[in-house]
């Protein structure tokens, strides 16, 4: 029974993958600067993130570094951008776009710092605009089998 249904998933992963490929993409990569931890232990949000994309031909669409805390905060890099025209730069780049990311959980921080701040947020939504790679790469076959 599990092989009929692990068959199924990479046939359905084979077909998504190439309509995946049809589409104008853009790869997003994102990474966080970490602010610690408040005296009682509790994890201080993400100063700025490093947000990266790259059309599958390799060409950078955007990459920029938004803040993510207000302006007077501990621990805000010094060549963050000011969250309302990082994330125009960010909206103009994905626009049009299917996003791909390895999973939704790298956006969460992004989205949280954005929307304390008042931001609209910047990235694609809705069915078929956003794509997690985690999920596709669990069905995908196991090399040499």
């Amino acid at each position: 029974m599990a092989q009929p249904q692990a068959a199924d998933r990479r046939a359905h992963v084979q077909r998504q993958a190439a309509e995946l490929l049809d589409q104008d993409l853009a790869v997003l990569h994102i990474t966080y600067t970490d602010r610690g931890t408040t005296d009682s232990g509790r994890c201080r949000s993400p100063s700025a993130a490093h947000v990266i994309a790259l059309a599958p031909t390799g060409e950078n669409l955007i990459d920029t570094r938004p803040r993510l805390v207000p302006p007077r905060s501990r621990g805000i890099p010094d060549d963050v951008v000011a969250p309302f025209r990082a994330t125009e730069e960010i909206s103009t780049a994905l626009d049009g776009k299917t996003v791909v990311a390895w999973s939704g959980d790298v956006l969460t921080d992004l989205f949280t710092g954005l929307r304390d701040l008042g931001i609209p947020w910047p990235v694609p939504n809705g069915y078929g605009r956003r794509h997690e790679l985690l999920q596709m790469t669990l069905g995908w076959p196991l090399l040499g089998t």
